[in-house]
């Protein structure tokens, strides 16, 4: 139970409220019900404590008591002043799934409503609160929704970690038998944890639900043999759980961690340098100083421009300045083909991007969003809901002055995208074709990634580069992927290909030409539409270099260079 749930319920609880709606995971019930059973025995009302009874159908009261429909557990609520278990005057009562009685049962729902009007969950003799736990997709209805308080629901956060998990692994490693250890290790093993490395450890939990974190810290600390050993491999405790973390949020949130190998450095992105510069001086605002100036750190940025001029490589150097780990938010695999359930997925995909508290990219979100004014003719009004989770999300950010989540949305129509989502950006970046110098600087650099000392191509520059004519980065890196391959035929050694000795030669200069000429531009699949875009994003973004303002041809707009894309001849 996060500190916003647990806040909430007991306000409510004691200023009188008897009815209260939990949507929460499946996984989460179980954790709900015993963090309620510990928060209710440090909870105090009239000197006694609350006791937390659980109904669930088909088994009844966790007393003991047989009810094995709600109907029938609200029938002995109501004769309850006449049976001994039910004799506590403050107990919780917990209802879990309670969604398919109370839609299809009539008469169900009409004994709740004359429950919690009659303040059965309320009297003067007692105090009974009633929690119904339902799954994050079910629905009820109006009649009953109306008599219930709903409940936000969070993951839990670093605080809960702190109290909680890593406590309850501590507590674990004291009790455990440790007759196979070595007596070296024995006091390694049941050595608390400090504060520094138990925020640490409640810092790399973020994002999870609390049975996933207990599971995750139980096998990272097995792999590790304590709190401050490490793995078979070398990886310490926190590298353990940041690894198990990944895969969880991978197959369960729609999150997918970008490998680190993927992430650029600073010099390797080509032509953004007013991208460089804005990040570094905003990624300021998540330092203790800035906090205490209540200075706000950026929320939501797009990213626009054509296919393959690097948004995506972007958004992993602002990631990598600020200090976050990116994450891409893929919202496709949120979509389901229930009722309901696509924007539910998306709440909770949502929901762990909020508690991780990274870096997460909305990739090519312009195709998710696309067509949402008459989304409700097509699809259902999926898009649209998904539309609107999304600009709550970003709200949500907002107005959470403690949250460090980056939003980072790439797309290449801009005119596609809501004016409700452009509205919320803190900064809308354009990414520009590139020029013939950046041309050169990011063969440059792939160069470089491949092994391959680009100084040799020096003296060539002037015949390689007409052969990039309107080129975006992807080309470049296409192009030489073509012309590395074509050098498996000149091999430096001599040595034949299946030889152990065989070292793949660097590619010459005229095969660097023909590979490049070969390949068609992509923009040159679509070059009006790849014109009306970069049109669109020049006159509404932000440039990423805004030098490029003062260079070009009386031809190009605002100085820019010339659209005549896909005119290029391979001659």
């Amino acid at each position: 139970m996060s500190d916003v749930l647990e806040r909430h319920f007991w306000e409510a609880i004691n200023a009188g409220d008897q009815a209260f709606l939990v949507r929460a995971p499946q996984k989460e019930h179980e954790n709900f019900v015993q963090t309620m059973t510990i928060q209710a025995k440090r909870k105090v009302a009239t000197k006694d404590e609350y006791k937390v009874i659980t109904w669930m159908p088909g088994e009844g009261f966790s007393n003991g008591v047989e009810a094995p429909t709600l109907f029938a557990a609200l029938g002995i609520l109501f004769a309850a002043e006449r049976s001994a278990s039910f004799s506590d005057a403050h107990s919780v009562m917990v209802f879990k799934w309670p969604a398919a009685e109370l839609t299809n049962a009539p008469a169900t729902r009409a004994r709740l409503c004359d429950a919690i009007a009659g303040e059965l969950f309320n009297t003067q003799k007692r105090h009974w609160p009633a929690v119904f736990v339902m799954h994050s997709s079910e629905t009820l209805p109006k009649a009953v929704l109306d008599h219930l308080i709903e409940i936000p629901w969070e993951l839990p956060n670093e605080t809960y970690f702190a109290a909680e998990t890593v406590p309850a692994m501590e507590r674990s490693l004291q009790q455990a038998q440790l007759g196979a250890v070595p007596l070296e290790r024995r006091e390694l093993v049941k050595r608390p944890c400090t504060p520094e490395l138990r925020s640490q450890i409640s810092r790399n939990l973020r994002g999870l639900d609390a049975l996933n974190a207990r599971m995750i810290l139980a096998r990272a600390v097995v792999r590790c043999g304590s709190f401050y050993g490490k793995a078979s491999d070398g990886a310490t405790l926190h590298d353990v759980v940041r690894e198990l973390k990944d895969g969880v949020l991978r197959t369960s949130a729609a999150l997918e961690p970008v490998p680190a190998s993927e992430i650029p450095d600073i010099d390797e992105l080509v032509g953004m340098p007013d991208l460089i510069a804005w990040t570094r001086d905003r990624s300021l605002a998540y330092t203790a100083k800035a906090r205490r100036y209540k200075v706000a750190p950026p929320r939501f940025v797009i990213l626009a421009g054509v296919t393959g001029a690097g948004k995506s490589m972007a958004f992993r150097a602002v990631s990598h300045i600020t200090g976050k780990k990116p994450y891409v938010l893929n919202l496709t695999r949120c979509m389901d083909r229930w009722v309901g359930s696509s924007e539910n997925n998306v709440r909770e995909a949502f929901a762990s991007a909020f508690a991780l508290q990274e870096s997460f990219c909305l990739e090519e979100i312009d195709k998710m969003m696309a067509g949402t004014q008459g989304s409700g003719d097509t699809d259902g009004g999926v898009r649209r809901s998904v539309l609107g989770e999304t600009l709550r999300f970003i709200d949500k950010l907002i107005s959470a002055p403690d949250n460090e989540t980056l939003l980072v949305a790439t797309c290449n129509r801009l005119g596609d995208l809501a004016p409700e989502l452009l509205r919320r950006a803190d900064k809308i970046w354009g990414v520009d074709l590139p020029d013939d110098e950046e041309r050169w600087q990011i063969l440059k650099v792939h160069c470089r990634r491949l092994g391959i000392d680009p100084e040799g191509y020096e003296s060539a520059k002037d015949e390689i580069l007409p052969a990039m004519s309107d080129f975006v980065g992807y080309d470049v890196v296409k192009g030489l992927a073509d012309a590395h391959a074509s050098s498996l035929n000149n091999p430096e050694t001599g040595e034949p290909r299946h030889s152990p000795n065989f070292t793949c030669g660097r590619p010459t200069p005229d095969q660097l030409i023909a590979a490049f000429k070969s390949r068609k531009p992509v923009i040159a699949q679509d070059p009006e539409g790849v014109k009306a875009q970069i049109e669109l994003v020049r006159s509404k973004c932000d440039p990423v270099n805004a030098k490029k303002t003062n260079r070009g041809t009386e031809t190009a707009p605002r100085g820019r260079r010339n659209l005549n894309v896909g005119s290029r001849r391979d001659d």
